[in-house]
């Protein structure tokens, strides 16, 4: 009997066809393989299974290019939800904060005050992990 079991590229295939479709509800069904992958390998299910960065970011890249009024709200919160898990389980690379920001610019209504205060937090904690490339700055 062959024990099969899907992989970190597995996850992430599945995770960037949903951020790159125009699916309703992309972001959530992002989150939940995402939520999938971890709970696979924090129960020992898939003990090959080791989370990295790239699943993360194509999360937060469904979450980023959510173009739906009535999802913008919970696309805002899969991005958060998305972040701190982040922080429990890969490290954070340049493709992370550019996608952020890419987010925060398309979730956040640009006369909302609080934009300004995100996406300057978001850009010092990119420079303070040494972080801010060519793409950020654009």
């Amino acid at each position: 009997e062959l024990d099969v079991q899907p992989d970190i590229v597995s996850y992430t295939t599945v995770i960037t066809t949903y951020a790159r479709s125009s699916i309703p509800g992309k972001a959530t069904k992002a989150k939940q393989i995402l939520d999938r992958m971890i709970d696979a390998h924090c129960s020992g299910k898939n003990k090959a299974l080791k989370p990295t960065i790239y699943p993360f970011n194509a999360c937060l890249n469904a979450c980023a290019f959510t173009f739906n009024r009535g999802e913008k709200l919970n696309a805002f919160v899969v991005v958060v939800e998305t972040l701190v898990l982040i922080q429990k389980f890969a490290k954070p690379d340049h493709t992370t904060y550019l996608t952020v920001l890419k987010a925060w610019n398309n979730l956040i209504p640009k006369h909302d005050e609080r934009r300004q205060v995100v996406v300057s937090s978001t850009f010092r904690q990119c420079r303070k992990e040494g972080l801010v490339g060519q793409m950020v700055m654009r």
